[in-house]
């Protein structure tokens, strides 16, 4: 038996399910401070160690 394709753009992706949006904050924060320490440390890098 063949499956047809879904036509469903999360299945489609992969997701099988919604994203749970109750979490969407608290990882919104947690990489905004990610992005902040890696640009931090380029900085250092470029203007400290040269």
């Amino acid at each position: 038996m063949e499956r047809k394709p879904s036509r469903n753009v999360l299945d489609w992706m992969g997701i099988s399910e919604a994203p749970d949006w109750s979490v969407a904050r608290p990882l919104g924060a947690l990489v905004s401070l990610l992005l902040l320490l890696l640009f931090s440390g380029a900085l250092v890098a470029a203007f400290v160690l040269t």
